[in-house]
């Protein structure tokens, strides 16, 4: 735990030093690989000397390292303490403050530890996980790296613990979604960050892809060109917008928004300069974190509204198709054929 941590439970707890907290040997300490380190690049080991040195000098007091008591394997020795006689056949696993047990192994040392959180608030992964996050989110020193918060929030989404903590599903209203669970970064897990609210909606939207993926199909420039220039009759194959190819032009739309000026620019220069070729606009819905059937569809919508507007004045396109992106449910469409709209 860190300072912070460590002062609240001070103030809340009757005789938390007394009761929840020990000295161990540094040796007793279980480092798990997967758990006990959630930093991105793992111990911060250029911190242990440094924190060997203040462990030294009894008159610092330094935060209890978090452990948790788990029992042995067949293999395994368990390590029997004075003040937990009860778990004769566990061990201490660290779960937060490695550089406190790293400098009590430099020292060949006890360290303070706590098990207050296993044996009395008897947490659980998701509680363990929280609880390592902000105890890295110092106020100055060795906080939580931009890196180890990708890292973390990316998690965070995919193991499942954002949709626990929030009591529903990215699917079930995917802005709400997006929204709380960057809130919930920034004022539970980081709130010592400095990082402002937008910072953690993209983390956050970068962490869901996974979940989109699963529900949509996401293009790339290149992989529309690809899957267009595979699935379409016309015999067009192409690497970029506004090529001709066998007596066709294709323009790729990412959205709604390029419409104006940026495809209507270019196809009517092509059409003055070009006029025997058939221009075709090709579109899909990208950004599709917070997004859902509906929002696809009206999107669409609106794009052949624009279509329509401006092909009836200046005769820009011969046709319009959408990539398939709906991947199941009602509306799931075939991932193998093109939308031909007008």
């Amino acid at each position: 735990m860190n300072n912070e941590q460590f002062q609240e439970l001070q103030q809340n707890v009757i005789d938390f030093e007394q009761n929840h907290c020990f000295m161990i040997d540094a040796k007793a300490l279980y480092f798990d690989k997967y758990t006990s380190q959630i930093r991105k690049s793992g111990h911060v080991k250029k911190n242990v000397p440094q924190m060997a040195e203040t462990m030294r000098d009894p008159n610092n007091e330094i935060p209890p390292a978090s452990i948790r008591w788990v029992p042995c394997g067949p293999d395994e020795v368990a390590v029997v303490h004075p003040a937990r006689p009860n778990l004769k056949n566990h061990r201490p696993e660290i779960k937060e403050g490695c550089t406190r047990g790293l400098a009590g192994l430099r020292n060949d040392c006890k360290v303070l530890v706590s098990d207050y959180h296993d044996q009395v608030l008897q947490y659980d992964e998701d509680d363990w996980e929280d609880f390592q996050v902000k105890g890295n989110d110092h106020p100055l020193a060795a906080r939580n790296t931009k890196e180890d918060m990708e890292m973390q929030i990316s998690r965070f989404i995919k193991t499942g613990r954002a949709t626990r903590r929030l009591g529903f599903r990215y699917a079930d209203d995917p802005d709400r979604f997006i929204e709380e669970a960057a809130q919930y970064c920034k004022n539970t897990l980081y709130k010592n960050s400095g990082r402002n609210i937008v910072f953690f909606r993209n983390r956050v939207i970068k962490g869901l892809e996974g979940k989109i993926q699963s529900s949509y199909m996401q293009y790339t420039t290149e992989t529309a060109f690809q899957t267009y220039s595979r699935l379409n009759s016309k015999g067009w194959k192409g690497t970029q917008s506004g090529m001709e190819h066998n007596g066709h032009t294709v323009f790729m739309m990412d959205g709604v928004k390029r419409y104006n000026p940026n495809i209507m620019g270019g196809v009517l220069i092509k059409r003055i300069d070009s006029p025997n070729v058939k221009y075709n606009l090709v579109a899909w819905v990208s950004s599709l974190a917070g997004k859902n059937d509906t929002d696809i569809i009206e999107e669409r919508a609106r794009i052949v509204e624009l279509y329509d507007k401006y092909n009836v004045e200046y005769n820009c396109f011969d046709s319009l198709e959408f990539m398939p992106q709906i991947k199941s449910g009602s509306n799931a469409e075939d991932l193998n054929k093109l939308i031909k709209v007008r």
